[in-house]
């Protein structure tokens, strides 16, 4: 986020685990900062607007298969938009598609467990089986960490 030009402000949480309490005032301090002039809060955890994106990305993923069935999802779940979103559009169409990942993605964590699990639940379908993955991150926040040295 610094990489592209973001001043960021980490909500600590005392024991080091996500919970209601930590994510709760996170959201009380994005809304105090969406007062002060040029910014904008998305309020993802209640925003509809992101779920009609992700319907979007489903129905992307229906047309680039062509008929295709989807054998399974493999996607992490933060806010649970992504799956949320895409399993309206394969709901609304009974013929869900599949989307494969090319190699040479600059993908992050999240995207690499994503493929890792769909791997591994692709091995246990066995072959003629089609398992979508979303990539949801990319490299960049990492390009400082080390990740890929």
């Amino acid at each position: 986020m610094r990489a592209l030009g973001t001043q960021l402000e980490i909500i600590e949480s005392p024991d080091g685990k996500i919970s209601k309490s930590v994510i709760d005032t996170m959201i009380s301090r994005a809304a105090e900062i969406a007062k002060e002039p040029n910014t904008f809060f998305t309020n993802q955890l209640s925003n509809n607007d992101m779920l009609n994106g992700f319907e979007q990305l489903g129905k992307e993923i229906i047309d680039q298969l062509k008929g295709m069935l989807i054998d399974a999802i493999c996607d992490s779940v933060g806010t649970a938009g992504t799956i949320m979103g895409i399993s309206r559009a394969f709901m609304d169409s009974n013929r869900p598609q599949f989307v494969a990942l090319e190699e040479g993605i600059f993908a992050g964590t999240s995207t690499g467990m994503n493929v890792t699990g769909a791997i591994e639940i692709a091995k246990l379908l066995g072959p003629n089986k089609n398992v979508v993955v979303v990539a949801c991150d990319t490299g960049l926040k990492y390009l400082n960490e080390g990740l890929f040295d």
